[in-house]
């Protein structure tokens, strides 16, 4: 440290230099200016505020403002999120749900139908067998027809028109008590690209069904039926039933295909 001597009156004195104690009060100016712009820039910068400052969503003007503007904006979006996400799971569900049970439904309605036209067919069909007259003694073949399959018996719908339904109705006519026996047949002529070709009942059977159910035995009355499938590509242009007995005489009797259809 600088010291300064001095005599006066008689006495010697020692003070510190004056140019030494201007010299501190500069650096104490400095050190507060410098104190004053870190505490300013730290106010600026936003670090002197709370975190939780805006979470009233008060417009921020500080970098930590908007840091934590920002972090609570991207917590409110991952809970909006969140909550969609259930409701669009809910709603998924229920979709599914109500498509399961319209399907349900469209299934059933459709067995419903199919029986129900069956039926009508089954009443219409017997009402004219009863009131036929004078119906000659023996075997008679009293309705043949058939009805494009649009549904399995699922109820699930068919891709390929070519499957059908049959139904064959048989009477026998007689003075005694006696019954009949004996097995049909189905055969189908047509086109195939272009070769005339006839198809045989046992190769028209549909795969789930596995064969040929032709035989009958009936006393007065029997419906028989079943389905058959065309193959792809085949025209169909006559239809023929031949009924074989044990005993009398073979029945044959042709339609025109687009007449048997009903």
């Amino acid at each position: 440290m600088a010291l300064e001597y001095k005599f006066e009156q008689g006495q010697m004195r020692v003070k510190p230099s004056s140019a030494q104690g201007k010299l501190c009060w500069y650096f104490v100016i400095l050190l507060s200016l410098l104190l004053l712009a870190g505490a300013a820039w730290l106010f600026i910068s936003g670090y002197l505020i709370p975190a939780d400052a805006n979470a009233n969503n008060t417009f921020a003007t500080s970098l930590r403002g908007k840091i934590n503007e920002q972090k609570h904006l991207v917590e409110t979006q991952k809970e909006k999120i969140k909550n969609l996400e259930q409701q669009l799971g809910i709603v998924k569900r229920e979709r599914e749900i109500q498509k399961v049970a319209n399907e349900k439904l469209n299934i059933k309605l459709q067995l419903e139908e199919k029986k129900l036209g069956e039926a009508s067919e089954e009443l219409l069909l017997y009402g004219n067998i009863l009131n036929k007259k004078d119906l000659k003694q023996g075997l008679h073949i009293q309705h043949f027809g058939l009805n494009l399959v649009e549904v399995d018996h699922n109820g699930n719908k068919l891709k390929d028109k070519n499957r059908y339904h049959y139904r064959v109705v048989l009477s026998y006519i007689r003075r005694d008590e006696s019954s009949i026996e004996g097995h049909f047949s189905i055969t189908i002529t047509g086109k195939q690209g272009n070769r005339t070709t006839t198809l045989r009942h046992e190769n028209l059977v549909p795969r789930d069904i596995g064969k040929a159910l032709t035989r009958f035995s009936l006393k007065y009355y029997q419906s028989l039926e079943s389905e058959i499938e065309l193959p792809d590509g085949f025209k169909p242009d006559k239809v023929k039933l031949t009924v074989n007995p044990s005993t009398g005489k073979t029945i044959e009797k042709s339609y025109d295909w687009f007449t048997a259809i009903k």
